[in-house]
């Protein structure tokens, strides 16, 4: 990966954005947004499980991961083959490790997913999870795990995993996926740039949703300005993704005296999986503002830590928390107006006097009361002191 043109495109991009639209009272509505539902998340949610059932989802609440991953697994049944859309839910169900116990065989339809899978590589990146490669590594994989012959354009890799995918697509009985948002009206909202998303919620006979219940917002129109900031901040930076879906029901026909059939030519069942685990709870904690992410990856696209380690900063892992440089530039870019620097100083101060800090961070403070200074003891004359 060329990183200074990585850096330099995703500038350009949020520049040219920036001259078009009111990015200021974009982040102030989606905030709005953000903070109204997480505050009335159980109403909001009681009422998104009965227009679902209304609507005509089958709808499954999981107290916890645990139990999401069994409802899949009861939900796939004995079919082996299954296509699968980027979601950051199911990366945390780790639906892919669960697939290889299985022996399903479950094939990512992104490109980028696509692409990582060839390497075996877990990125942190919600919506660009392949940008560590070059076109040539990707060509040579590719060549060498499917005996091709394909050169390092990417208009030619693009086609051959077009074409590779699309008879998975047609064989496929069971589509998985997660949400973007989900209305308490009881629909669900859906943003994607490469068309596989859409083939995964059409084609298979049964589609499979898995979503976090933070994803829920009270109205439609509210879902489609989560998705509007999440094409806006994303990576693509663009007005909209090259597709929106807003699915209100299974697949359905009256036109045959105005009898209601369900199974047209979409899918016949959508099951929803609404997983709970630790975020009823959370959002009753002052970290609650987390809960506004929406996936959009912005905060990772100049992050110095993140660009140079390919690992994200963890607000809440003790040890990952400690590399956040505090350069504050994912505060000043998130849609939703999350303070990440704030949320990262106040989990360090709670892994301080809890004692979870890293070992290094103590023995810095020891040698700075002992010594003056956080190295340790200095022992040779001192010609001249650097900072910064």
């Amino acid at each position: 990966m060329n990183l200074d043109n990585v850096i330099k495109q995703t500038i350009e991009k949020r520049l040219a954005v920036a001259q078009k639209y009111d990015l200021e009272a974009l982040r102030e509505r989606l905030f709005k947004i953000k903070k109204t539902s997480i505050q009335n998340l159980t109403e909001l949610r009681q009422k998104a499980v009965a227009n679902l059932v209304r609507n005509g989802f089958t709808v499954f609440e999981a107290k916890d991961n645990e139990a999401a991953i069994q409802h899949v697994v009861q939900l796939v049944g004995q079919e082996k083959l299954i296509v699968k859309a980027k979601s950051n839910m199911l990366k945390e169900l780790e639906i892919n490790e669960l697939a290889t116990k299985k022996g399903w065989m479950m094939y990512e339809t992104d490109t980028g997913d696509f692409i990582a899978s060839l390497f075996h590589f877990h990125s942190d990146h919600p919506i660009s999870p392949a940008m560590s490669f070059s076109k040539k590594e990707i060509a040579q994989k590719i060549n060498e795990q499917y005996q091709t012959k394909l050169s390092d354009d990417p208009h030619e890799i693009v086609d051959w995993i077009r074409n590779f995918l699309r008879e998975k697509f047609f064989r496929a009985r069971i589509g998985i996926c997660g949400a973007n948002a989900i209305s308490a009206e009881g629909q669900i909202i859906l943003v994607e740039n490469e068309g596989n998303l859409s083939l995964v919620t059409r084609l298979p006979q049964k589609t499979i949703i898995v979503a976090g219940i933070e994803k829920i917002v009270p109205h439609v129109e509210d879902g489609l300005q989560v998705i509007n900031c999440a094409s806006l901040f994303s990576s693509t930076a663009g007005k909209w993704a090259g597709y929106v879906s807003v699915i209100g029901s299974p697949s359905k026909t009256a036109d045959i005296e105005r009898e209601v059939i369900f199974g047209a030519q979409g899918a016949r069942e959508v099951h929803v999986i609404l997983v709970d685990d630790w975020r009823s709870e959370f959002a009753k904690t002052e970290f609650a503002p987390m809960l506004y992410c929406i996936n959009c990856g912005a905060c990772l696209d100049l992050c110095p830590v993140f660009l140079t380690s390919m690992e994200a900063v963890k607000v809440l892992d003790e040890k990952k928390n400690a590399n956040c440089a505090t350069c504050k530039y994912c505060t000043q870019i998130c849609p939703a107006k999350i303070d990440w620097y704030k949320l990262t100083k106040m989990a360090r101060e709670k892994f301080q006097s809890e004692g979870k800090a890293p070992p290094k961070a103590y023995e810095m403070l020891k040698n700075i009361r002992e010594h003056g200074n956080p190295f340790g003891k200095v022992t040779g004359e001192i010609k001249e002191l650097y900072c910064c």
